[in-house]
């Protein structure tokens, strides 16, 4: 079975941010598992919204990789990403 890998991050402007990273998955062909947007939860960010999203990594590239072209955007924070814990 692939490997499951999960992505959140904090940005003012998850509409934006939102698109840029569903289209790296379908560029490279990833299977998105789980998506969600809400308000920012931590109590340092305290506007803005947070990104969490699950996918199957698909095509020649591996789950790494696709998380650093998402890190890589302008004006996000609190990255993380990684493999799902089982």
């Amino acid at each position: 079975m692939e490997r499951l890998y999960v992505v959140s991050f904090s940005t003012d402007t998850p509409l934006e941010h939102l698109s840029r990273a569903l289209d790296e998955l379908r560029r490279i062909g990833c299977r998105l598992a789980h998506l969600s947007v809400g308000p920012g939860s931590r109590i340092d960010q305290p506007c803005g919204s947070t990104v969490r999203m699950a996918f199957h990594p698909a095509g020649s590239l591996s789950g790494p990789t696709v998380l650093n072209r998402i890190a890589r955007m302008p004006d996000i924070r609190a990255f993380r990403g990684g493999p799902a814990r089982p």
